[in-house]
């Protein structure tokens, strides 16, 4: 922005009043009035090249989502491996007491034949 009164110019057209107002009050009284004098159409730079950087902008921050994304999905995908190994074992213990229960029935019925 302090390359050209016109790049700054365009940029705090675009930008909401609060920031705007702060911006300014970096820059001199005469470059103030400046920024405040000029508009849109005298400006060298276009509505296209302010989409196409605010485009890129756009674009960064969704690449930088995406990997975040990216990260989410292999975490959620180490969860789903331990809670399908913590269900096998869960599985397994449930296996061990119907085992143990009948063992005991067993021994109870042969109790009961032996008296």
């Amino acid at each position: 922005m302090q390359q050209s009164p016109q790049v700054r110019s365009f940029c705090l057209l675009k930008m909401e009043e609060t920031i705007k107002d702060e911006i300014i009050t970096f820059f001199s009284d005469q470059e103030k009035e400046e920024i405040n004098l000029r508009k849109v159409e005298e400006l060298p730079i276009t509505e296209t090249i302010y989409n196409n950087i605010k485009d890129m902008i756009y674009n960064k921050t969704q690449e930088e989502i995406d990997a975040e994304n990216e990260d989410n999905s292999e975490d959620d995908e180490e969860d789903n491996e331990d809670e399908e190994l913590s269900d096998n074992i869960e599985d397994g213990n449930e296996i061990n007491d119907d085992i143990s229960s009948e063992d005991s029935n067993k021994e109870t019925e042969e109790d009961l034949v032996s008296v």
